[in-house]
């Protein structure tokens, strides 16, 4: 029998920014079986988009694990709600689900953040644990860098802004990654489906019409379906 048919599979969807048409097309090519694969997002899953609050109804409805990514982050503490989220009748309900998002998630083999894993996480073998941060500082940084982060130097150093790409010593981020556990991350609509032995890039630009990409981890292959504007 067919591990991943009697298992389910680890489905990993890039940023969605409110784009509920798309995450609802891309569930249906999934396939999505709710009753047993396990779905993760990186991230971004309020903004730019049409329809923050049903992404977010789905997203909990379907019971998915997801990480914060920077709009995210935004909407909690920045003010930056979307209209129709700011407006919902659960809107309350719905904040308090964002806020219960990690902004790194450790499965073991992956490891799940929305732009970039802070520098300290960049070379440890799978077997090693990833130590929680030192102190409030620590925690901060590492997650500012784990939200924003694109381009940095080998010392973890980022440049002031990261468009137009700054030259050296930044360079994006996964050239210092050597870690064992795969990244799968998505905040970078400008560089798009990107491939290594060690990560797996998913923002593909929906919101920009563009596409929506999922990575079946279990059978390493991605699924894309069109922007719908």
């Amino acid at each position: 029998m067919n591990q991943t048919a009697s298992t389910g599979r680890r489905i990993f969807i890039g940023d969605v920014q409110g784009c509920l048409d798309e995450l609802e097309c891309l569930l249906d090519e999934l396939a999505y079986r709710a009753h047993a694969d396990r779905l993760f997002f990186v991230g971004d899953l309020v903004r730019k988009g049409p329809a923050s609050a049903g992404v977010l109804r789905l997203a909990k409805a379907l019971r998915a694990t997801c990480v914060l990514g920077n709009h995210d982050f935004d909407v909690l503490v920045g003010g930056k709600c979307p209209k129709d989220l700011a407006s919902a009748s659960d809107r309350d309900e719905l904040l308090e689900f964002v806020r219960s998002w990690p902004w790194m998630l450790d499965l073991g083999d992956i490891l799940l953040v929305h732009a970039a894993p802070p520098p300290r996480c960049w070379s440890l073998r799978k077997e090693e644990a990833i130590r929680p941060p030192k102190d409030a500082i620590e925690e901060t940084d590492d997650r500012r860098f784990a939200l924003t982060t694109r381009y940095c130097d080998a010392t973890g150093r980022t440049p002031i802004k990261d468009w137009p790409p700054p030259g050296d010593p930044f360079r994006p981020w996964h050239d210092f990654y050597t870690g064992e556990r795969m990244v799968v991350y998505g905040h970078w609509a400008r560089q798009g489906l990107h491939s290594t032995h060690n990560t797996r890039g998913l923002d593909t630009g929906c919101v920009y019409g563009k596409e929506l990409t999922a990575w079946i981890a279990d059978e390493d292959r991605f699924v894309s379906v069109p922007a719908s504007r």
